[in-house]
């Protein structure tokens, strides 16, 4: 297991000269991220004028960590600049929760990197009247 301040550049392997290449599980990677995030994000709030803080939590760590994405590396150069994206990524829409919680709604805003978009959801929790980064996605439901 690689220390988290050594970023983690390859969803694969990082080839070097000097060394043999190193492969890392999936698993291995997500370990990787959780605690990046937990000792850089958490505490953390981001303004948006059109949605105002964006927190992070646990929570929402373990959701984005945990979702599927077709291009692994893309969707870890979103998570590591997060906070950088919250503010310039473009707003696209909300929607309620497709479960029928009324205390919950869903944002979505989308990104470019490298060419690809990608897609942050941010889950609104009506109750608390809190927003906090839910997931990263490479496609929005509609």
């Amino acid at each position: 297991m690689e220390d988290a301040s050594k970023p983690l550049i390859s969803t694969t392997s990082i080839p070097s000269f000097s060394e043999p290449t190193v492969t890392y599980s999936v698993g291995e990677q997500r370990k990787y991220w959780n605690k990046w995030a937990k000792s850089t994000l958490i505490g953390q709030v981001v303004f948006r004028p059109d949605l105002g803080e964006i927190k992070f939590t646990s929570t929402g760590i373990r959701e984005v960590l945990n979702q599927p994405h077709d291009d692994l590396a893309l969707k870890y150069s979103v998570f590591k600049d997060i906070i950088n994206i919250l503010k310039t990524a473009t707003y696209l829409r909300s929607a309620e929760d497709e479960k029928g919680n009324v205390n919950i709604k869903f944002h979505y805003l989308e990104t470019e990197v490298g060419g690809k978009k990608s897609y942050i959801v941010l889950k609104e929790t009506k109750h608390n009247n809190t927003i906090a980064l839910y997931s990263i996605v490479m496609r929005t439901k509609k």
